[in-house]
């Protein structure tokens, strides 16, 4: 889109039905722009973002050994952690703790994405840039979901939105590009995380392969 302002100083010397020409076209960019602002300001004001964010801190949470509040609840599950389903993280000195809540609000999640407009993707923009909910939250959970497979489910689902492919027409592709890049390395780097996703799979398709 062309800046109010630019067009009429690259024609100061034309002629006059030039300079008629180029104002009449002018005109039409600003009223293009305005219609796509208010389109754009119209979707933000849709969203329930109040809602989002408690969904977006609703999965659980970390706690520190360091936590005096909360230092039984850290210690019963330090004990408790075992083999793939301990609860590793970033620095050993904190568990996540998934909110009783976790599954529900992946699925809010999900509605939240399913419906999120697909050119400028500001839930998802939040959810991924803003929460960093796939390394903070999402890999967590999936991580201590391998007895409960349901909720493991679920958290895959919420996954598999926030990496869909990008459109390149869409509001800020490339930075997209850098956040989902990211998304998947993180991914791929948690072996454990990477061991539940690919058990959800291994039933089916070992019945598929004897079908």
């Amino acid at each position: 889109k062309t800046p109010k302002g630019i067009l009429k100083s690259t024609i100061v010397h034309g002629d006059d039905e030039n300079l008629v020409i180029r104002e009449n076209y002018e005109e039409e960019e600003i009223e293009e722009n305005e219609v796509y602002y208010k389109d754009e300001a119209q979707i933000f004001e849709s969203i329930d973002w109040e809602l989002l964010g408690s969904v977006s801190t609703g999965l659980g949470k970390w706690i520190s050994s360091n936590d005096s509040s909360e230092k039984g609840l850290y210690n019963e599950l330090q004990r408790s952690a075992h083999g793939r389903h301990r609860v590793p993280s970033m620095d050993a000195k904190s568990v996540y703790v998934k909110d009783p809540d976790c599954k529900a609000c992946l699925r809010d999640l999900q509605r939240f994405l399913r419906r999120d407009d697909p050119e400028l993707r500001l839930v998802w923009f939040c959810v991924t840039a803003d929460y960093g909910l796939i390394r903070n939250d999402l890999l967590p959970v999936l991580r201590t979901s391998a007895l409960d497979l349901d909720l493991a489910f679920e958290a895959v689902r919420a996954l598999v939105f926030l990496t869909l492919p990008i459109d390149p027409a869409s509001k800020q592709a490339w930075r997209q590009q850098v956040l989902l890049q990211e998304a998947k390395a993180a991914f791929l780097e948690d072996e454990d995380a990477l061991a539940v996703a690919v058990s959800l799979v291994a039933e089916p398709m070992a019945a598929l392969m004897e079908g």
